[in-house]
């Protein structure tokens, strides 16, 4: 990780075999109830490149239209129609799900980030250089490679039809040129991204009353050490629901 940039210039194709043992490397990573919202799609060739040209911000269309290979992560709405197969153990969590919209769209999207961040780990450790990015127009995306269609879980397809997955982010990946780098740029200090909460009872307790998930607030007074994560509003100098970058805060037992 220390040794990793992001790479905007890239050499060599990635194969099939690679991109397949990406997934199966990244796909034993957790989230949540098992559920595994994210969906990969792999732009390998010209003609999908130029599908995705017109939704790039400027900035991002030759890295993009160069780079072996892009994958539009993303992320299905209907994802808790798959837990019965992948979360067995709980019949009625796809139900929870199915009844309230609104965590569908939060639990995709958080837990397709997280997938997202496994596919670089798991790029990394397979030799691949990543360069993720966030410059571009979801409706066009979503529009052109995930419009309505019929389902095709398990067929031989290049996209996702079924109308119910959005675009999350784009990840270019190939093996990095070393002549394309710039001089790597700096990084928060720990004292700056992160706090440490030592009164376990009080700091737990919270924690526990403000979690509407019954399970979740037994597991947090269980756990050794909780690391919270919040997006950090440099306006009101707090962390909110919105802003741009991440604090972190831990607690920990004594």
């Amino acid at each position: 990780m220390k040794r990793a940039h992001t790479r905007n210039g890239r050499l060599g194709p990635s194969t099939d075999q690679t991109l397949r043992d990406l997934y199966d490397l990244l796909k034993w990573a957790p989230t949540s109830a098992n559920g595994a919202p994210a969906r990969f799609a792999f732009l390998r060739s010209k003609e999908a490149k130029e599908r995705l040209r017109p939704a790039l911000a400027p900035l991002n269309v030759e890295k993009t239209m160069t780079a072996p290979v892009t994958v539009i992560v993303a992320y299905d709405m209907k994802f808790y129609e798959q837990l019965p197969k992948l979360f067995p153990h709980s019949p009625g969590m796809a139900k929870l799900f199915e009844r309230n919209p609104e965590l569908v769209e939060a639990t995709a999207k958080r837990n397709s980030s997280l997938q997202g961040a496994y596919l670089i780990m798991a790029a990394r450790a397979l030799g691949l250089d990543c360069g993720p990015m966030s410059g571009f127009d979801h409706a066009k995306v979503d529009d052109a490679f995930f419009a309505a269609g019929k389902p095709c879980f398990g067929c031989d397809q290049e996209f996702f039809p079924e109308g119910h997955v959005k675009s999350n982010f784009l990840c270019n990946l190939g093996y990095g040129d070393p002549s394309a780098l710039h001089p790597r740029l700096p990084r928060l200090p720990f004292n700056e991204a992160c706090s440490l909460l030592s009164s376990q009872s009080a700091a737990r307790g919270r924690l526990s009353h403000r979690s509407s998930n019954e399970p979740v607030g037994a597991a947090a007074q269980r756990c050794p050490v909780i690391l919270l994560m919040s997006r950090f509003s440099p306006a009101c100098g707090s962390a909110v629901s919105e802003g741009s970058s991440i604090a972190i805060g831990c607690i920990r037992r004594p």
